[in-house]
């Protein structure tokens, strides 16, 4: 898809940089979702430096 871009207007620089920034946007909304996910799924049975 950037190829395509590229060569219709002949901005290659900028192309890239702005699937960049998409791309990480992308990832960490992911992993904020996947996070929250596991905090509903997965809840804590026990508090931290309590003994077993």
């Amino acid at each position: 898809m950037a190829n395509r871009i590229q060569s219709d207007t002949f901005r290659n620089f900028e192309i890239f940089i702005v699937l960049w920034v998409v791309y990480l946007a992308l990832s960490y909304a992911m992993r904020l979702g996947f996070w929250l996910l596991g905090l509903v799924v997965f809840p804590r049975r026990r508090k931290l430096g309590t003994p077993l």
